[in-house]
Parts: structure tokens; C-alpha cells; sequence
């Protein structure tokens, strides 16, 4: 699945994770607490066949934040949050 993005945008694993995570804490779609006093963050983004131009997946990352404001974990989701 992650092969896949990456062809669709030309871009690095690690590039998409970056823009993927800056969405779901700077414009979250959906906050929801967690246990244990964290934080989880959901933000919808869209990949893009640079070929068509056209917006070849839609995704739903998913960032989960301690009470310290650091990132636990980050992944892609899909659904985001219930």
C-alpha cells in the first residue's frame, strides 16, 4: 500500500508521513481524546497521480499525541477516527 502512494506521488515514504502528520496537528478534521491522558488527531489527505493530475486516493492519517504535546505513534489509517 505504501508502494503504491509513493509511485502515485513521487515522493518518498518518509516525505508523505511528514505532510500526513503536519495535516492531522495543524488542521485536524477530527480530535478525539484517548486513554491514558493522549491526544488522537485525524486529518483527510489526498494523493495525486501527477500523470492524470488527478486525486488518486484519498487517505485519513491518524496521530496520536501524549499529554507532553510529543507524537507517540503516526499512521495511515484509512477510516481515521470512529
Amino acid at each position: 500500500m505504501i508502494e503504491l502512494e509513493i509511485r502515485i506521488e513521487r515522493e518518498n515514504w518518509r516525505d508523505i508521513a511528514d505532510i500526513a502528520i503536519a495535516k492531522s496537528l495543524d488542521a485536524p478534521d477530527r480530535t478525539a481524546p484517548a486513554r491514558g491522558g493522549k491526544t488522537c488527531f485525524s486529518g483527510q489527505i489526498y494523493l495525486v497521480n501527477h500523470v492524470t493530475g488527478q486525486i488518486a486516493k484519498t487517505m485519513e492519517p491518524t496521530v496520536i499525541v501524549g499529554s507532553d504535546g510529543a507524537i507517540i505513534t503516526a499512521y495511515p489509517g484509512g477510516k481515521g477516527l470512529p
